[in-house]
């Protein structure tokens, strides 16, 4: 690499300084992602909110009135409480899965008592379950029977930062609402709030 050549003034070269510069930054790109970008190590401890994970389902996801974009959804679910459950949203369950949402899951008694103008969001997860369109991969039979139990009668709100299927190679604009199916189609947002 040229070295930068100090004039009599003390100053550099201004030529030599924007090569070296430029020979820098090649350098910086060139390195791997993993170099560059590491993530740095933690204990247990730091990552307790992802301790806390304590389920894995994978339901279909559609783009808020719209069945012709649909995507799987891989959701990775921890309890709040016995009636609110928070998950996060990857495109596989793969190691380098992208995180492309969240949903809110609550029981049936928290949905009733939300204002209308709130039910407008959420939608039942009766059909999903009951149709088996709602899997929790990698569970046996019967513990998945029983994230099933726990599901049924549940209502979710889900938003989606990433829009994967459209091969967008990062998360651009506005999240989406996303719809859950009922009865074999959309719940469209005259569907959503209604009991099912």
């Amino acid at each position: 690499m040229k070295t930068l050549n100090q004039q009599n003034d003390g100053h550099y070269e201004r030529r030599d300084f924007i090569g070296s510069l430029f020979i820098m930054a090649a350098s910086a790109f060139a390195q791997s992602p993993v170099e560059t970008m590491a993530a740095p190590k933690s204990s247990n401890a730091d990552l307790a909110p992802i301790s806390a994970i304590g389920a894995h389902v994978c339901g279909i996801h559609f783009y808020s009135g719209n069945m012709k974009r649909q995507l799987i959804a891989h959701h990775y679910c921890s309890h709040l409480s016995d009636e609110v459950l928070q998950c996060v949203l990857y495109d596989s369950d793969k190691k380098d899965a992208r995180l492309i949402g969240v949903e809110y899951i609550v029981s049936a008694r928290i949905f009733e008592s939300l204002p209308v103008d709130e039910k407008k969001f959420w939608h039942s997860h009766n059909y999903e379950v009951k149709s088996g369109a709602l899997t929790a991969p990698g569970a046996d039979e019967a513990a998945e029977k029983d994230l099933m139990k726990v599901l049924i009668g549940t209502y979710g709100k889900t938003w989606h930062t990433w829009q994967v299927d459209r091969g967008d190679k990062l998360p651009p604009g506005h999240s989406t609402a996303h719809d859950g199916i009922h009865q074999g189609r959309a719940v469209g947002s005259k569907d959503r709030g209604r009991a099912r």
